[in-house]
């Protein structure tokens, strides 16, 4: 690990500065809608057709049951495609607040009574009801025409808004503040999401706000599978699936997703990159969405990450339907062993590290038993086995005797290719996998020992009794956001804070103005450098 000393909490602080006002980012998962229309009909619906999931229906495995939290901007409740399906609305607000509005638009507001939109309101169509609508959508669309079809239709659906919506369109989205300027806590919602009973949360958005550890691994105890969208960004990502923990999108143990398209090809533009930690490729290309230029017309050429992340958590509400007795993990085991040219029946990630363990086969994946698998994340599993590989990630979630780690919250690995910020507290991370292996052993044993009732030992079993295994110094709520203002107690005794650590105890809003002021500076000085040429050239042409 390298200590990035002042530099790195600076701009760790510069993040947060921002979060109020960029809380909700959709344009991680935008659907990418060319300007040429595709006719409506059965155009755009190969990812019902071409992958198994209409014949699933046929066997009644429809999602029916299974409950799934869908984090996102607001939705269109009066959606025909919503209109039969179960669905229901929950905004979970900071403290205790009751309605909160569009940060830059004090009259589009959402409420804890009335947390959607209605399509009266002049908005037709959001980010979240296509995400809503990709797993639970009926087919039925405005005015008689076709709508969105969901791969689990029968699956039970909370929308939790994240964002809120200030047009059809995903690029007006924006952060949903309370009247006290106040911005929606993705840790809450997410938290709230698991109390509610939620099996499969779907999450195709990014934001400026770290993930709480603690929360992550609440849901990663209770074997909570938690799907995200790749960002739509042409930039590389990792060269191996290590996670990155100071990033919502590649949390280890979550399901990150890229798009492709009918043939199996990833999308071109931002999905076609080299990308260690996406795990898994879903349809996103050429699927029938809302036209952003009329929503009440569905165009067959929509694009997405995002459209493949809902893929994903509908194929695991199939599964969860089929296999009821599954945990979450090892709903997850079967994931990864039953994708698409998975000769090896075993999950392999992608040599180029741009498919991760593939595309799901859904008819493979409902025709397996994950019963035998161990109760283990595999993603938890390899993000953790994987940064202990790796000379430049090593003791991401296993290590904290470095002295660093006594002196700050934060730290950089090498690069990675670039460096993964990495939070104190993600060695808790490290400690439930081997919670995990731990309870399977037992489980195992039981087994071998003749028992009855083995999976009582499971990690998923035990998940309420999991404080119990963690080291004092790592239990859930040891780092509280207080720890992020101010110097750690463990700083070897040093009265005040080192200067290794003495960013940790400077206020958001001070490292904002210094970042500001260097801007200014530089700005200035850029154009200093510019008038100062051309005045130089004036002077010569004459």
């Amino acid at each position: 690990m390298v200590d990035e000393g002042d530099g790195m909490l600076r701009a760790a602080w510069w993040r947060r500065g921002l979060v109020a006002v960029c809380a909700f980012v959709a344009a991680v998962v935008l659907v990418l809608v060319p300007c040429v229309q595709a006719s409506a009909g059965e155009a755009g619906l190969w990812y019902i057709d071409d992958t198994g999931v209409r014949d699933a229906w046929a066997q009644g495995i429809t999602g029916k049951g299974v409950k799934i939290a869908v984090l996102d901007s607001d939705v269109v409740s009066d959606y025909p495609a919503l209109a039969d399906a179960d669905m229901s609305y929950r905004l979970v607000l900071p403290n205790s607040a009751t309605r909160c509005h569009a940060d830059s638009d004090l009259v589009v507001v959402l409420t804890v009574e009335d947390p959607s939109k209605k399509s009266s309101s002049g908005i037709l169509s959001t980010h979240g009801t296509e995400a809503a609508a990709m797993i639970v959508g009926s087919g039925k669309g405005y005015d008689g025409n076709p709508g969105m079809v969901g791969v689990a239709p029968d699956a039970s659906v909370t929308s939790y808004p994240v964002g809120i919506s200030r047009s059809s369109s995903s690029l007006n989205d924006a952060t949903c503040v309370t009247d006290t300027n106040r911005a929606i806590k993705l840790k809450d919602v997410l938290s709230a999401a698991v109390d509610d009973g939620a099996r499969v949360v779907n999450m195709s958005f990014t934001s400026m706000q770290d993930p709480d550890v603690d929360t992550y691994v609440k849901a990663l105890r209770k074997g909570v599978i938690i799907v995200n969208a790749r960002s739509n960004t042409t930039l590389p990502g990792a060269d191996d699936l290590v996670g990155e923990p100071m990033d919502m999108t590649y949390f280890p143990g979550t399901v990150t997703v890229s798009a492709v398209g009918p043939e199996g090809k990833l999308s071109e533009g931002p999905s076609d990159t080299k990308d260690g930690n996406v795990s898994l490729v879903a349809p996103g290309v050429d699927v029938a969405i809302p036209d952003w230029s009329d929503p009440k017309e569905l165009d067959a050429n929509g694009r997405g990450n995002s459209l493949g992340a809902s893929m994903v958590a509908g194929y695991v509400a199939l599964a969860m339907q089929k296999w009821p007795d599954a945990t979450g993990n090892q709903i997850l085991q079967a994931l990864v062993r039953s994708t698409k040219d998975n000769a090896w029946g075993a999950g392999k990630l992608d040599p180029e590290h741009r498919y991760g363990y593939g595309q799901p086969d859904v008819a493979k994946l409902l025709s397996t038993d994950p019963s035998q698998y161990p109760d283990i994340n595999p993603l938890l599993e390899a993000a953790v086995t994987n940064s202990d590989a790796h000379e430049e990630t090593q003791g991401m979630y296993t290590d904290r005797t470095d002295p660093i780690w006594k002196k700050t919250l934060w730290a950089d690995t090498q690069p990675f290719p670039d460096k993964i910020n990495v939070q104190r507290d993600a060695v808790k991370v490290g400690v439930e996998y081997e919670r995990q292996k731990t309870a399977w052993a037992k489980v195992e044993q039981c087994r071998k020992d003749g028992g009855a009732d083995c999976m009582q030992y499971s990690a998923t079993a035990t998940a309420d009794e999991a404080d119990e295994f963690v080291p004092k110094e790592v239990k859930p709520g040891s780092f509280t956001e207080d720890d992020y203002l101010h110097d750690s107690d463990e700083s070897d005794g040093a009265q005040g804070a080192s200067s290794d650590a003495s960013a940790s105890s400077q206020t958001p809003a001070q490292s904002v103005w210094e970042w500001a002021l260097i801007i200014v500076a530089f700005v200035l000085g850029l154009l200093s450098i510019i008038l100062m040429v051309v005045y130089r050239g004036g002077r010569t042409g004459r």
